[in-house]
Order: structure tokens, then sequence, then C-alpha cells
């Protein structure tokens, strides 16, 4: 199986590559930095990195061909460490970045997304996975509003 990664630098996504190398899994892992992606997440012969950027997802699109599975873990979250207006950023990266990585997947023929995010969650009744209607921070923010946006263009698609 082979399987792509985004936001495979931070803690979500470097967890993520590492538990799928040691399943067997081939992983391109999408890095903005080659070096950062190296320093975290070593090398290994099953790892291909892709330098890209989720503000150009047709820049890294191709690297889609022949994955079986897309799990996408990356976000802008910078609010957390300065004050200011982050939306235009958060809109950019977390909203239009991942409508277009999953039209960029329709294209590839990938039949699995798997969408990570700390502040939605899943919960299974009745044998189904379904959105839990309850985020877990308190804290209104405008990286939760871009995710909860992000979250809802993609309902029906993962």
């Amino acid at each position: 199986m082979k399987a792509f990664v985004t936001g495979s630098t931070g803690l979500l996504g470097s967890n993520l590559v590492a538990c799928l190398l040691r399943q067997g899994y081939e992983v391109q892992a999408l890095v903005r930095s080659i070096e950062k992606g190296q320093r975290v997440l070593g090398n290994h012969s099953y790892l291909q990195f892709v330098q890209g950027d989720m503000r150009a997802v047709a820049n890294f699109a191709s690297h889609l061909q022949d994955c079986d599975i897309l799990f996408h873990a990356a976000a802008y979250f910078r609010e957390y460490y300065g004050l200011g207006d982050h939306w235009p950023q958060l809109e950019q990266i977390n909203i239009q970045g991942t409508l277009s990585l999953l039209e960029a997947a329709d294209q590839a023929g990938i039949q699995k997304v798997i969408y990570l995010c700390q502040y939605i969650g899943l919960s299974r009744s009745d044998g189904r996975w379904k959105p839990q209607r309850r985020v877990f921070s308190p804290r209104r923010t405008q990286y939760r509003q871009s995710v909860l946006q992000k979250q809802s263009h993609g309902r029906g698609r993962c």
C-alpha cells in the first residue's frame, strides 16, 4: 500500500508516518523543507519526501498518482504563537488548500482520504463513524473556525 501524508513533520503527521512505515506502507511525505523532513522523520527505504506547500497543491499533485490512501494532517495554526489577524493564511491553507487537495486526490483516483485534526473528532455509533458535534476546545479562535469550515467543505468526500 502506498500512502501520501500531508503535515508529515508536525506532531500528528510525524507519528503517523512512523506508524505507517512500521506497518510496511510506502509513504510519500509532503514537506516544505527536505532538510526538516530528514531531521524529523529520518531516512527509510519506503519513505519519499515530496517538497511542497498547501498553498500550491498543483505543484505536488502529480505525486498523488498511484497512492492508495491520503492522510491529510497539514494545517496552519500559528495564531497560537503570535498576535494579529491570521485569517488570510488560515483560509488559504486550511480551507482552500484542503479543497484543492481533495480535488487533486479525486483526479488521481485516490479512493480513501483520512482527515486528521485536533478539533474535529469522530465517534462510532450504530456501526458507523460520525463527526462529533462538540469540539474539544472552548476557545474560539480563527484557526478553529477555519478547521470547522474545512471540515464542512470536505463532508461526504472523506
